[in-house]
């Protein structure tokens, strides 16, 4: 085990992991002490019904608000490969901006947490309907 000088702050090293190391301290933490499982588990379901909705609702907004007629207009009409209708264009990039949002849900639902999913799907259909 590595050796630290005391007057390294123990949780300025424990912060500064990236996810992947924190994974693994999680991991290993987790190996050695298995009857920490169910207090690890109902932190992690904390955090997830803790996400706020009024900032997942705003990434929704804003991803919806960058769509731009320009761009609808470079990717549809005439193309040397025949023609792209704008209005099944718009659909593309409907589907292109919403895409992480909805792999957000899907997580939700294999975790079994349908009701997470239920209101992500709220917030994206309420977002949609204002942008």
């Amino acid at each position: 085990m590595a050796s630290f000088s005391e007057k390294t702050d123990k949780m300025e090293i424990i912060r500064s992991l990236n996810p992947d190391d924190a994974y693994r301290v999680l991991l290993t933490l987790l190996k050695e002490n298995p009857h920490l499982e169910e207090t690890i588990y109902q932190i992690t379901t904390q955090i997830l019904y803790d996400t706020e909705s009024d900032e997942i609702m705003d990434d929704v907004y804003n991803a919806l608000d960058s769509l731009d007629v320009d761009d609808l207009y470079q990717r549809s009409g005439k193309t040397r490969y025949g023609y792209v209708e704008p209005g099944e264009e718009a659909w593309v990039m409907l589907e292109e901006a919403l895409e992480p949002f909805i792999d957000e849900m899907e997580k939700y639902r294999k975790r079994g947490m349908p009701d997470m999913a239920k209101n992500l799907f709220k917030n994206i259909r309420s977002q949609a309907r204002k942008a």
